[in-house]
């Protein structure tokens, strides 16, 4: 079993939701299935930790293996929040053979198909939607829409809802439609949008045949959800992407008659070149460390200092401090990479800050390490737990000050 609390970022796509629950907590716990051995799970996390382009978030991540009696706490797990075009990090979708929820019900998804479709092709149709709420919407050029992809079950799909419904009254009187589209079963989807009420403001629609993501989100090649797609009044695709990305500034833009959906994807296309730089050198980094290639390991950390993003870098100087071999640390990169990473976050993340800390403390200014998790305790004040450790590690760089 997996138990993740909340921090206030999206589910990695490789990982499994099979049910979710408020622990009464002021987070929230969610419980999730394994893909595969827990050997490949854990190579899936650390992988989705450096695969990243953008803002970052925290997870705290409990794995234990039922019958061995083990359990590994992996922290400041990054995940990024869904800038890259070509990751959906969302809740993964479900295979056909895939039990949802605590009713088991299937989720009857067609397995992800390798995308074919582009930015600027006809949309699909909407032909076949069960409507639950407002509707029935159908694709008609002259109108713009915005087609989203959710369940209940998905957490991140939870937290979109508020979000779509602002931007669904914001533009309700400039000709825009948004359907939220679920493949689940009507009893799971009504009564949780009557629930809903007035927060999930916007038309809701059952897929029962999956006809219709088969159209979007398999076209697209998108695995994850939430997804949502724009169309424009030509009635093509013009972008696609998880909701709380930019996908308002983009809408903003269609409406507005003024988005280049070529400028955009060249503008997305460099970021992924950039972002697939990053993660090569992230890889290339620690391996060279490993191998023992100083020379090879400094170029390669210099070239991430200066354009990695803050959550890699914070990744990285954790890993260089926690998990390379003593021998093998190099502390003085470890506190360059910790000190970009809380220069681009301007102090106001406390996993980097903690980070920060751990790495001046090893490069002995404990002076500023005591300030820096000071900090973070004081930007974690609501979660007992970070403060509890946070709080030990500034015990140890007090004592050692001593």
């Amino acid at each position: 079993m997996i138990s993740i609390r909340d921090l206030g970022t999206s589910i990695p796509a490789k990982i499994l939701p099979n049910e979710y629950s408020a622990s009464g907590r002021s987070q929230k716990e969610y419980s999730f299935g394994f893909q595969d051995s827990f050997e490949k799970t854990e190579r899936l996390r650390y992988a989705d930790s450096i695969d990243t382009c953008g803002s970052f978030r925290t997870w705290e991540v409990e794995m234990t293996i039922r019958g061995k009696g083990l359990t590994m706490r992996m922290m400041n797990m990054l995940l990024t929040v869904g800038l890259c075009a070509v990751l959906s990090i969302g809740c993964a979708k479900k295979p056909a053979d895939q039990k949802t929820g605590t009713d088991g019900q299937k989720a009857d998804v067609p397995a992800r198909a390798e995308g074919t479709a582009k930015i600027g092709d006809p949309a699909g149709s909407l032909e076949g939607l069960e409507f639950v709420k407002g509707g029935p919407v159908t694709i008609e050029k002259g109108k713009i829409y915005v087609v989203e992809f959710w369940a209940t079950w998905c957490p991140p799909c939870l937290r979109s809802i508020p979000h779509l419904t602002e931007v669904a009254a914001k533009v309700k009187d400039k000709g825009v439609q948004i359907v939220g589209i679920s493949n689940e079963k009507p009893e799971i989807v009504k009564p949780f949008v009557e629930k809903q009420g007035d927060k999930m403001n916007y038309a809701v629609a059952i897929d029962p045949d999956s006809k219709v993501g088969t159209a979007y989100m398999n076209a697209y090649g998108q695995g994850g959800i939430p997804t949502a797609f724009i169309v424009d009044k030509a009635g093509k695709v013009v972008w696609f992407g998880h909701p709380m990305a930019d996908m308002e500034e983009v809408l903003g833009q269609v409406i507005a008659g003024t988005f280049d959906a070529d400028a955009y994807a060249k503008k997305k296309a460099e970021e992924q070149a950039a972002y697939e730089a990053n993660v090569k050198a992230f890889k290339d980094y620690f391996a060279a460390v490993e191998a023992g290639t100083a020379d090879a390991a400094k170029a390669v950390a210099d070239l991430l200092v200066e354009k990695a993003p803050a959550g890699m870098l914070n990744e990285m100087a954790w890993n260089i401090l926690t998990k390379v071999a003593e021998g093998k640390r190099d502390k003085a990169v470890a506190l360059r990479a910790a000190e970009k990473a809380h220069g681009l976050t301007e102090g106001k993340d406390p996993a980097i800050l903690d980070t920060y800390a751990l790495a001046l403390f090893v490069n002995g200014k404990t002076a500023e390490a005591i300030a820096a998790e000071e900090k973070a305790i004081g930007l974690v004040k609501d979660n007992a737990e970070y403060v509890a450790e946070f709080t030990k590690r500034l015990d140890e760089f007090k004592s050692a000050g001593n």
